[in-house]
């Protein structure tokens, strides 16, 4: 498409928009919506940062789509609602992540976003996404798949199927 100020615009099968000047060799790469139309999991702050995330395992219910080879795409998508911008947190941004598939996504106190994942427990802070902490049965969780998290005063209870775990969020 080329609109009125001459630039031209590309959709992508992975949620992108480039967008090029046409008479220049440079482009732009626009993220714009959640990288999935399979919404599997959602979660809101109280200052409308919407989380958005997509878990095969929950779609699919079996372990055949499991063969998981790590790239650099998005796992979580991030909509606010007030200035109507997305941002997409890649898989490549969590360098301890072997399986970025989203079982629960759950927002403590406006502070942090836990995810649980199929292959571990990820806590990211929601002032900077760079500063993160990475849970998986090395560290102590009783189970890789955590499908639920809940929250009660400091502590963090991550539930798989051998069992809860316990955190301390101080």
């Amino acid at each position: 498409f080329e609109d009125s100020h001459l630039n031209l615009w590309f959709g992508t099968n992975k949620g992108k928009l480039i967008r090029g000047y046409k008479y220049s060799n440079k482009v732009d790469i626009l993220s714009v919506g959640p990288f999935s139309d399979e919404i599997t999991s959602i979660a809101k702050t109280d200052e409308g940062e919407w989380f958005i995330s997509s878990g095969r395992f929950k779609r699919y219910g079996n372990n055949e789509f499991f063969n998981y080879n790590k790239e650099s795409n998005p796992f979580l998508s991030v909509w606010n609602e007030y200035d109507n911008t997305w941002t997409l947190l890649n898989e490549d941004d969590f360098s301890e992540l072997n399986n970025p598939d989203v079982n629960y996504v759950y927002v403590i106190e406006d502070n942090y976003l836990a995810l649980g994942l199929m292959n571990g427990l990820l806590i990211i802070s929601l002032d900077n996404h760079k500063n993160y902490h990475f849970i998986d049965r090395k560290k102590g969780l009783s189970d890789a798949a955590v499908f639920k998290i809940e929250h009660h005063k400091d502590k963090l209870f991550a539930m798989t199927v051998e069992g809860i775990s316990v955190y301390s969020l101080s």
